[in-house]
């Protein structure tokens, strides 16, 4: 039997992005800061359908042998995305309703140095 941290990565792959995207709010937003350093969205995208079809369009683009970890940023519940041993990028969120209300998914390499202990 596979182990909890097993199950959650499994969960969190962004292939499962039905999954996913039932815990958004209809009105939710993702934001992506890329610093010009990584490909991004260069505006907040609104709404969970706008964010699901985002998502699929993405997908492809999305390195093979990413991994993901359960984090607290900010002192919420967070994803840290690993490429190897690599910081991909972090995800954040603003739960409201016991529903997704703002993703925050940040690429850019700058605003990740400080992340430390993976």
């Amino acid at each position: 039997m596979r182990n909890r941290q097993e199950r959650h990565d499994t969960a969190l792959s962004l292939e499962n992005v039905d999954k996913i995207m039932s815990l958004l709010n209809s009105d939710s937003v993702f934001i992506m800061d890329g610093g010009g350093k990584r490909k991004a969205a260069l505006l907040p995208i609104y709404t969970a359908n706008n964010i699901k079809r985002f998502y699929q369009g993405i997908l492809q683009e999305i390195p093979n042998n990413i991994s993901y970890k359960l984090v607290i940023v900010n002192n919420q519940p967070g994803i840290l995305a690993l490429v190897g041993d690599e910081i991909y990028g972090v995800y954040s969120f603003t739960i409201e309703d016991k529903k997704i209300s703002k993703i925050y998914f940040i690429v850019n390499p700058d605003k990740m140095k400080h992340i430390i202990g993976i």
